[in-house]
């Protein structure tokens, strides 16, 4: 089979330039001094850590104090730049947000046809995303959003906002959904958020790579049913 279509790869370049216009990191941006430019990047080196921090060691224990040593900047630089702690947690979600969302779109669009439509390769590219430290401090966040209501405020504004970047991004990476119901397309979505964060939550504490191989395939097939039964 083909590659995806030039037109499916052109809209698949636009949505990335919509999401080069949200991150507040960009270090491209041509007009940028120099000084904006080292402030970017110190931003940029402030969530990197911050990302390390809630995949290695918690919502709970990810204070801006840990953030800077990580990050191997002084304090007054940390509080120059986020001054306080939910205004760091803030920012680190767009950059998860971003980086998911960046790698899955960079990922996808080398697929083929094939690959994608018989292979289930996008199911895959978004399991081995589910294993980076990106997702791991998401998780750990979905977490804590539980039962910390400022945290559950911010982290569900974001998260709706780029729920509408995926929204628009998947339907043009996955055209062979293109006769399936709205209805049907968003229960495959939801089975594959649900179903790989759980399987990513339990192969921290069971390691069966076969039984995880096994299910991963099951849930393709699934869903394969679900797309054939609109065409």
């Amino acid at each position: 089979m083909k590659p995806m279509a030039t037109d499916v790869l052109d809209k698949l370049t636009e949505i990335e330039a919509a999401l080069i216009a949200l991150d507040p990191n960009e270090l491209d941006q041509p007009d940028a001094t120099l000084q904006e430019r080292k402030s970017a990047q110190t931003r940029t080196r402030l969530l990197e850590a911050c990302v390390s921090c809630l995949a290695n060691f918690g919502y709970a224990k990810t204070s801006t104090q840990l953030v800077a040593q990580t990050a191997k900047v002084s304090r007054g630089t940390m509080l120059h730049h986020y001054p306080m702690r939910i205004a760091l947690i803030g920012a680190a979600i767009d950059f998860i947000e971003l980086r998911r969302l960046r790698q899955f779109h960079d990922e996808i669009r080398k697929l083929t046809e094939r690959e994608r439509v018989l292979e289930g390769q996008g199911l895959e590219i978004y399991w081995r995303l589910m294993n980076t430290p990106e997702s791991e401090a998401f998780l750990e966040l979905t977490l804590a959003r539980r039962t910390d209501a400022q945290l559950r405020r911010i982290f569900d504004q974001k998260t709706a906002r780029y729920d509408k970047v995926r929204t628009q991004l998947l339907p043009v990476a996955f055209p062979e959904w293109s006769m399936a119901s709205a209805e049907d397309f968003q229960l495959a979505r939801d089975l594959i958020t649900t179903t790989l964060t759980g399987l990513s939550l339990n192969h921290q504490a069971h390691d069966h790579k076969k039984r995880r191989i096994a299910l991963r395939r099951f849930l393709f097939e699934a869903i394969q049913s679900l797309r054939q039964s609109d065409d």
